[in-house]
C-alpha cells in the first residue's frame, strides 16, 4: 500500500481505517510505503509492516515470497495514488522494466 493521497484532512485515518479493514478481510500481510500508509500499517497489526521507500518495501517482499515459496495460491494486491508510483513497484515484481524502480 503506497500513500493515497487525495484523501484530504482525513487521510491519515482513512488509511488507518484501510489497514483495519484488511485484517477484517483475512489478509495475513500488510506491506506499506510513505508516511500516511504507515496508519495503514499499524492499525493493521501484527503482520503490517512500514518501509521508507520502495527498494526497502521491494526487499521486503521479495523475503516474504522467498518465506512463503511452499506452493499453494499467494494474492498480492498493490494499491496507492498515481502520484506514489506503485505502479514502478508492479514493473519492478513482474519484470515489465528490468532496474526501472525505487531508487532511494
Amino acid at each position: 500500500l503506497g500513500d493515497m493521497l487525495e484523501l484530504g484532512v482525513d487521510a491519515a485515518e482513512l488509511h488507518a481505517q484501510a489497514g483495519r479493514q484488511a485484517r477484517q478481510a483475512g489478509m495475513s500481510r500488510l506491506f506499506a510505503v510513505g508516511p500516511l500508509a504507515a496508519s495503514a500499517a499499524g492499525a493493521f497489526g501484527v503482520g503490517g509492516s512500514s518501509h521508507a521507500n520502495q527498494r526497502e518495501l521491494l526487499d521486503a517482499l521479495a523475503e516474504q515470497l522467498r518465506l512463503s515459496d511452499g506452493g499453494g495460491a499467494r494474492l498480492l494486491l498493490v494499491k496507492g495514488s498515481r502520484s506514489s508510483a506503485m505502479d514502478r513497484v508492479v514493473d519492478a515484481l513482474t519484470g515489465a522494466e528490468e532496474g526501472a524502480c525505487c531508487s532511494g
